[in-house]
């Protein structure tokens, strides 16, 4: 509207530019928190970091110690229980007891293997290169890992405990997936703060034991070496880092967009002020201009409901005078023919008065041997949906009969059903 438009010399320079200059101000001040922000996360990550990933070396170094107790234990008292709980452990493949045979051939005696085993655990176990050397190898009284060979797809190291002596060799072997023992015993939970690798020092593999990643990060690495057996593994980790973390993004992705919002908020609110400077008297003009309307709209509305309300009062004043020109009675009945309304020349014409007639059925008034037409007559109505008429008696107040013909039409709703009954009569001295 007309209105709504302002020419730029309306206001000063300066007033013009105050929505651009709060736009600048929240965005560069929204800047400087969240980089000072991200800054203090990043030190205060590198600051939590050493403590987490020396927790998570030794919860899993504790670990590694129970397999082995609990090894051992099973290798001397084979009836302790100790077996059901090496088979607890996390990534459990199975336990074989291997001894040597008649042609000095190592071989496997005894097997329980976990359900979800490969089915040649057993006999790939024994084909590694790793017992060849075994004798010259194995500390007194101690253990020893094998190297990690995969199965089936399955990844698979084992912890050898000897039960024999050398002549007659006997051993024990706990058979598990590191990757999964690895992944099971680390206390990383479901939003990790550090990306952990597990390597086996004494095997040359490019791909580590256990990885919850796939690439490296920049930053400090912290580096701890634990126990298998006689074989070393190396716990190293990097901090992913608060930025990262669900948290940590969660604090900076809010600051950044609550700072933009305010700053958009306020630019708008700075905006609105200025819009509001230039429309604001513009606008009381168009209001002044919409409340004239709505008075003359209300005047011409009072005039025609006058106009209305005059015409309404002549018509039903012309139906009154051409019922008393025309001698007749008007009624209006209910849908049991019982009188709701009946005109003033009852009065002459059959000595009542029209209220002691409200609410008598229309049949009171006529004999009774006239009762069974004016029912005809009333249904006849009803039913052709037209305008009736009988000529019959209505009964004076002394008891006299009085001829009269009366017209009958019926009153319908929108959906048509019968309402009440509308009827004329007036004396008919020819019946």
């Amino acid at each position: 509207m007309d209105s709504e438009t302002a020419s730029d010399a309306d206001q000063p320079a300066w007033y013009r530019l105050l929505p651009a200059v709060v736009l600048v101000v929240g965005l560069v001040l929204t800047a400087l928190l969240w980089m000072e922000t991200r800054q203090a996360l990043i030190e205060a990550t590198d600051d939590s970091a050493a403590p987490l990933h020396a927790l998570q070396a030794q919860s899993l170094d504790d670990r590694l110690t129970q397999q082995e107790q609990l090894l051992q234990l099973f290798a001397r008292s084979p009836d302790s229980g100790a077996g059901e709980l090496v088979g607890t452990m996390a990534g459990w493949q199975g336990v074989l007891r291997i001894d040597s045979g008649d042609d000095g051939e190592l071989e496997v005696t005894d097997a329980r293997l976990a359900d979800n085993a490969p089915d040649a655990l057993a006999t790939n176990t024994l084909k590694q290169p790793f017992w060849k050397q075994l004798p010259e190898q194995f500390p007194e009284s101690g253990f020893v890992a094998t190297p990690h060979f995969r199965v089936d797809g399955t990844l698979v190291q084992g912890l050898v405990v000897a039960t024999g002596a050398d002549i007659d060799a006997q051993y024990l072997v706990n058979l598990f997936d590191p990757e999964t023992l690895i992944a099971e015993n680390l206390r990383l939970g479901k939003k990790p703060r550090l990306r952990i690798s597990v390597m086996d020092l004494q095997q040359h593999d490019p791909l580590p034991l256990y990885s919850n990643h796939e690439e490296s990060l920049e930053g400090p690495v912290h580096e701890t070496t634990i126990s298998l057996g006689d074989r070393q593994w190396l716990v190293r980790s990097q901090s992913v880092g608060t930025l990262e973390n669900s948290h940590g993004a969660f604090l900076l992705n809010g600051l950044l967009f609550g700072g933009v919002a305010l700053t958009i908020a306020l630019t708008l609110l700075a905006w609105q002020l200025v819009r509001y400077y230039r429309l604001g008297l513009r606008r009381m003009v168009y209001m002044d201009r919409l409340r004239d309307r709505d008075r003359r709209a209300l005047e011409n509305k009072r005039v025609e409901k006058e106009v209305m309300t005059r015409a309404l009062s002549d018509s039903e004043q012309r139906t009154r005078d051409f019922l008393q020109l025309g001698g007749g009675i008007g009624l209006e009945l209910d849908d049991h023919q019982a009188i709701g309304y009946i005109s003033a020349q009852v009065q002459p014409l059959l000595g009542r008065a029209p209220s002691d007639l409200a609410g008598l059925a229309l049949a009171e008034l006529v004999p009774e041997t006239e009762h069974q037409r004016l029912t005809d007559a009333f249904h006849s109505s009803k039913r052709e949906r037209t305008i009736t008429r009988l000529d019959t008696y209505l009964l004076h107040r002394d008891g006299s009969n009085v001829p009269v013909r009366i017209q009958i039409c019926t009153v319908c709703d929108a959906l048509s059903h019968c309402q009440g009954f509308r009827a004329v009569a007036w004396p008919h001295s020819s019946h």
